[in-house]
């Protein structure tokens, strides 16, 4: 069996035929307790039935076994102290959270944390809570690394650790993100000093090393990098009020697709063949307001039309603050590597058709056939 697909899984909402699958492996990653499981002996009834509550499972595409779980479910946290912070009716619970043992460390609890989030954002929730042992360290490792601990009025002899994880206004701009107030357009020479510092400053405010020339060469040498290569590109949002740059991206030639990857990756994508989409990066202050999505868009765009590729591929890391649930809402994953040092997930994104959310109007950069 190839290696990417014996690697792949899909994350959708369980259907009828899912439910034993899902039953097995909940019974199999908790303690059961009636007093505390009962939807787990009934989950069509919990979660097929109940318009306000989801079960998500991974499934695995060769085979079909469900390998990953989570639930979205309409209730306040169990302990007082922690339920008064939550409101009614607009609070949620991420809950069984179960990933098969074969499966771990390969990022797939992050990735249906995601798809429960972004569910929640769809049924109205404006907040979402979870719970774990304090004894489970490998709970508590995961859910500190997305989730932010709720410590005020936790009493000191507290053996469950409360986790919120925000969907009011930060979640729901990111899902109804508007255009406005900027443009996008190539970069000119011009643009050249204002990209450089905000590649350096998300370097230091998103990675935390800094420039390192061993690993930004391009952005030391930006004009001989992308203005001058005749199959590379740069392009720039840039605000129209006061005329600063505020978001980024560019494209270059051929995939890197940094090991550890498989063979097959890079033989699939021929360098002459395929360009990269880099460095898409935007001021903190101007995010969720479109600007990277109508970047992409643009690279997009000179891609298909300019540059002569047949492949537009890229790969992010994911630990960066939503870096993976931006790239998945416009791309389809190609591979994903970890655990690695940069938590790596390979894309690749459709040339034909545009980028999802995107704002035509906002873009000043012709579409292949030559209208913008």
């Amino acid at each position: 069996m190839p290696e990417s697909e014996r690697r792949a899984v899909v994350i959708s909402e369980a259907a009828p035929r899912d439910l034993p699958g899902a039953r097995a492996l909940l019974l199999a990653s908790f303690e059961y307790d009636p007093r505390w499981h009962a939807d787990i002996d009934d989950l069509r009834g919990a979660y097929l039935e109940n318009p306000r509550q989801v079960l998500l499972v991974a499934r695995e595409m060769a085979g079909g076994a469900i390998v990953g779980t989570a639930a979205i479910r309409d209730r306040l946290p169990p302990a007082d102290w922690v339920a008064r912070t939550f409101r009614p009716g607009v609070s949620c619970e991420l809950g069984r959270v179960a990933v098969d043992e074969g499966w771990r460390r390969r990022g797939l609890a992050i990735r249906l944390t995601e798809a429960a989030r972004q569910r929640a954002v769809d049924l109205g929730y404006e907040a979402i809570h979870l719970h774990t042992g304090a004894e489970n360290a490998a709970a508590r490792t995961l859910w500190s690394a997305v989730a932010t601990e709720i410590t005020h009025g936790r009493p000191p002899d507290a053996d469950t650790i409360y986790y919120q994880l925000p969907l009011t206004l930060e979640a729901r701009k990111r899902a109804t993100a508007t255009a406005g107030g900027y443009r996008v357009r190539l970069a000119t020479v011009s643009d050249l000093d204002a990209v450089r510092a905000l590649m350096i400053r998300t370097f230091d405010e998103d990675y935390g090393y800094g420039l390192r020339p061993d690993i930004h060469a391009d952005v030391l040498a930006l004009r001989e990098h992308y203005l001058d290569h005749p199959r590379q590109a740069l392009a720039v949002a840039v605000d129209e009020t006061e005329g600063r740059v505020i978001a980024v991206g560019a494209i270059q030639e051929g995939g890197a697709f940094p090991q550890p990857r498989p063979d097959w990756l890079p033989a699939r994508f021929p360098r002459a063949t395929t360009a990269e989409i880099v460095r898409v990066y935007a001021q903190r202050e101007v995010r969720r307001r479109g600007a990277s999505r109508d970047i992409v868009e643009a690279l997009r765009r000179w891609t298909a039309a300019e540059g002569g590729y047949e492949h537009l591929v890229l790969h992010t890391n994911t630990s960066r603050d939503g870096a993976e649930a931006f790239w998945r809402s416009i791309a389809r994953e190609l591979y994903d590597a970890r655990p690695t040092t940069f938590n790596t997930v390979h894309f690749e994104l459709d040339l034909r058709s545009p980028v999802p959310g995107s704002h035509p109007s906002r873009i000043d950069v012709p579409r292949e056939g030559g209208e913008s």
